[in-house]
């Protein structure tokens, strides 16, 4: 019987089902190995990106710094060098308020010999705005001229203080003119023999005028120099005649008013700290000048620019020179300083006689050398305004300050400033802790050349910064650095043309959630050593001695004299701003160290981010401070010898001090924040890879393992 169906082996039905189980086996095996090489490989690519974010980031991070911090080229300037207080990306706003010292009690002063009062005014506040022009780079340094001008800025200043304040103060003008003329005698002497009407006349005639009319022609001259329009008006109906006729053209008239006195001013705060017009220095600037161009110096001393250390010929010249150059860039600017006086004067008799003010006065200083010199002011050192037009060129020194491009440790270090390398400061007084006098600073000029100096001058060198960096400390692993790179930074001070040491203080604090560093000088500073002959501590402690700088006795300190020798505070009356007269007693704690709440409001530091070695907040605090010298014709009297003989000498006033400081703006502090978030994730980053690397290559690992 024929079979009829399929047949199969017994092994067939059994051997076909573990054949697939064993090709299912091989698949699995396949992608746990595919899977265990791949989060093997993941966890090298973690491990790698962790250790790459943390080394490499770093260093751009680093690179950046240096860049911001360091321009190594020109193309590599920004705005935020041209215009560093701008208000641009990367500029900083600079702020400086102004603090004068009214004197309240001039008449009791000069009338009866009472110790002086003044009281503590401000803060009048300004931002100041710097200009760099002519900018060149080579051999790692950088070469401009620069400019300021300011604001005022109304809700930062005092509760209803207001730019049109009068301040009653010393005259700075007033006070160099008398100490370069040898006292008060001496000036009306130099006057009278360039004056028309005494042409004809002997010295002992002149000196018989002195003697007899002195005490009138200088409150005359003073009226002029008041800048009120009322006494300026009646001078100038005068002035012509007295020019010719001599001191009976003025006899009847009456000058006993305050604004006569010469010594003591009454000028707008704007006025103070800008500056102001000057008709004393104005005058005899400007007599310099006619002088000058009648005798031909202009074209001697443009012979001798280049011989000054070699002729003796124009060794010889070297004081007239200056003065002459001086004089000129003074003439330059006179039309500008008679604007003011012009402008000043309108606002109370009208434009009309303000016009004709103007042109009877200054407006002949071409022509009569009767000019109106700008004087510096307490923030402003040209003593003029350059908000709406900027300066001549002509009068702008150049800078010069190394880049850091090839040693980090020199970042804006100043190798010259306003066109000095060293700078004329002190003359050795034979090791005393005396003041120079009159004839001492009047030839000061004749053989202050610091190139060929003798053995008894002192010359600074320009050394320092500008304070608004030091070497970057910059970013690790570990994110931004904590501590600084250096001990001390050196400082450049312009006002007192030396350098100054901060020292790291190893303090801290926190601004905007930016942490740091703060460096302050010494607070025996302004203490004198017998071997630094830079007037330092001279004629006390707490004091910089700078009259053979400005050409009179002026002095610079920490505000009210702080650290300084008691009797700095014993000779005059300092109302601060709280109330409080200011004496040992009252500032100073059982340590010696000014109470907390005055050393707020007093001292000077600045405060530098170390990762990037940028100071970004700072209190620069310095006080102006001037006295009297005695008459070398009398040494029992005044150098004002004829309308003040009897006022203290060489006694130190309080004139007013000034705070300058940067402002850290939210666009410079949130990018210090984005660069101390990213710096923070160093770390966490590296660990993070690492771990979540290990655990995926362990992972990884028992998985092949399973596979094989």
């Amino acid at each position: 019987m024929p079979f009829h169906g399929s047949f199969r082996f017994e092994s067939d039905v059994f051997d076909q089902p573990s054949f697939a189980s064993e090709v299912k086996n091989i698949s699995n095996k396949k992608r746990r190995m595919w899977l265990a090489y791949t989060l093997m490989g993941a966890a090298a690519i973690l491990i790698l990106i962790g250790i790459l974010y943390s080394t490499i980031l770093p260093n751009v991070i680093n690179e950046k710094i240096k860049n911001g911090v360091a321009y190594c080229s020109i193309k590599d300037l920004r705005e935020s060098f041209n215009d560093p207080h701008g208000d641009c990306e990367g500029c900083a706003p600079y702020y400086v308020s102004y603090f004068p010292m009214n004197v309240t009690n001039t008449r009791a002063f000069l009338l009866q010999g009472a110790t002086l009062k003044v009281r503590e005014l401000g803060p009048y506040v300004y931002r100041r705005y710097t200009k760099r022009v002519n900018i060149t780079m080579a051999d790692n340094r950088v070469k401009y001229k620069s400019y300021t001008f300011h604001q005022f800025q109304n809700n930062m200043s005092c509760a209803n203080c207001k730019e049109h304040d009068l301040i009653i103060g010393i005259d700075a003008g007033y006070l160099r003119v008398i100490s370069e003329a040898g006292g008060e005698t001496e000036f009306l002497m130099k006057l009278l023999e360039s004056a028309p009407f005494s042409a004809s006349l002997t010295q002992s005639q002149m000196q018989q005028i002195i003697i007899d009319s002195g005490s009138q022609i200088l409150r005359f001259l003073n009226g002029l120099n008041s800048l009120v329009p009322s006494a300026m008006t009646l001078i100038s109906k005068h002035i012509m005649e007295f020019m010719i006729v001599g001191p009976t053209a003025i006899a009847h008239l009456n000058l006993d008013a305050f604004n006569f006195n010469g010594l003591f001013v009454s000028r707008s705060v704007r006025e103070w700290a800008i500056g102001y017009p000057s008709f004393v220095a104005g005058m005899a600037l400007g007599s310099s000048h006619l002088r000058c161009q009648k005798k031909n110096f202009h074209r001697k001393c443009a012979a001798c620019v280049n011989r000054f250390n070699s002729s003796s010929k124009c060794q010889s010249l070297r004081r007239e020179c200056s003065r002459c150059k001086t004089a000129a860039a003074m003439v330059l600017l006179s039309e500008k300083s008679c604007k003011q006086v012009e402008s000043r004067a309108a606002k109370i008799i009208g434009e009309a006689e303000a016009k004709s003010l103007a042109s009877t006065t200054c407006g002949m200083c071409a022509s009569y050398g009767l000019c109106a010199a700008p004087l510096p002011g307490a923030i402003e050192q040209s003593g003029l305004d350059w908000s709406k037009q900027p300066p001549p060129d002509q009068i702008l020194n150049y800078h010069i300050q190394r880049t850091g491009c090839d040693d980090k440790d020199y970042i804006g270090e100043y190798e010259q400033f306003d066109g000095y390398t060293k700078y004329p400061m002190w003359v050795d007084l034979n090791s005393s802790r005396r003041n120079p006098n009159l004839d001492e600073l009047s030839s000061f000029g004749m053989y202050a050349n610091c190139d060929s100096p003798p053995s008894n001058l002192t010359c600074t060198k320009v050394f320092g910064g500008d304070g608004t960096s030091m070497p970057p400390a910059l970013t690790s692993i570990t994110g931004l650095a904590s501590t600084l790179t250096h001990s001390s930074m050196e400082l450049y001070l312009s006002q007192a043309n030396q350098n100054v040491t901060l020292y790291n203080t190893k303090q801290s604090k926190v601004i905007k959630g930016i942490t740091l560093i703060r460096l302050k000088p010494r607070n025996d500073l302004l203490n004198f050593t017998a071997s630094d002959h830079k007037g330092v501590g001279v004629p006390y402690d707490g004091v910089l001695n700078l009259g053979f700088v400005t050409g009179f006795l002026a002095f610079l300190s920490y505000p009210v004299f702080a650290y300084g020798d008691s009797r700095l505070l014993d000779n005059v009356e300092i109302t601060l701003r709280d109330g409080v007269v200011a004496t040992q007693d009252s500032l100073y704690g059982d340590d010696n160290d000014l109470l907390p709440e005055y050393a707020d409001m007093y001292t000077t530091y600045l405060d530098v981010e170390p990762t990037t070695g940028k100071t970004l907040d700072a209190r620069k605090r310095l006080m102006a401070s001037y006295a009297v010298s005695r008459s070398p014709l009398n040494h029992s009297s005044s150098m004002l010898d004829v309308l003040w003989p009897s006022i203290p000498t060489e006694v130190i006033y309080p004139v007013f001090w000034a705070e300058e400081r940067p402002m850290m703006t939210n666009r410079i502090a949130s990018s210090f924040t984005r660069m101390r978030k990213l710096a923070a994730s160093f770390l966490p980053v590296l660990f993070i890879s690492i771990i979540a690397g290990i655990a995926t290559f362990i992972v990884g690992i028992l998985l092949l393992r399973r596979a094989l």
